[in-house]
């Protein structure tokens, strides 16, 4: 086995992290209640099958990352220098998806929306404030107008309830 490198250990946390959901899908599977008189195929069948694969799948990835076997990123040869990935900017888009998910019922989707279109675009460079707002706020409004008006989806209004109406 070889020395695992800065590429390496990314690589064993992400089949790391798929035996410890393998782990994780087969526990469940457990604690399901399954109804009585199911046939030979139960409930647990597919999740078990998932769960199995998930573990043999990451076992054998980890054990061939451990024997010096690394992926090549898409558009790079063996052999080029190793570039750590943007933790800055994945963390501003990670934060970005997060904050939409809390404000969208609080504060309704065009405020969340507004929210996630600007900092997603802020993490990929645009540093053009107002500019960069006033694209996600018309952005957002054309998106939730496009849904609730013209497929007929309702979306969270939160804040802009009286302006959109109950009926929107």
């Amino acid at each position: 086995m070889k020395r695992v490198g800065q590429a390496g250990r990314g690589e064993l946390v992400f089949a790391g992290s798929l035996l410890l959901l393998g782990f994780f899908v087969l526990y469940d599977i457990f604690k399901m209640e399954v109804p009585e008189g199911t046939a030979v195929v139960s409930p647990r069948a597919f999740p078990y099958f998932v769960g199995v694969f998930l573990i043999v799948v990451s076992a054998s990835l980890i054990f061939t990352i451990l024997r010096g076997n690394l992926a090549v990123p898409e558009g790079t040869e063996p052999g080029d220098q190793f570039v750590p990935a943007d933790f800055k900017t994945m963390s501003l888009v990670v934060a970005g998806i997060a904050g939409h998910v809390i404000l969208l019922e609080k504060l309704g989707y065009v405020v969340a929306a507004a929210f996630s279109f600007y900092l997603v675009a802020y993490a990929f460079g645009a540093r053009r404030i107002v500019k960069d707002l006033g694209i996600a706020i018309a952005f957002a409004l054309i998106s939730y107008i496009a849904f609730t008006k013209g497929l007929n989806i309702r979306l969270p209004q939160g804040v802009f309830e009286d302006l959109f109406g109950s009926g929107a």
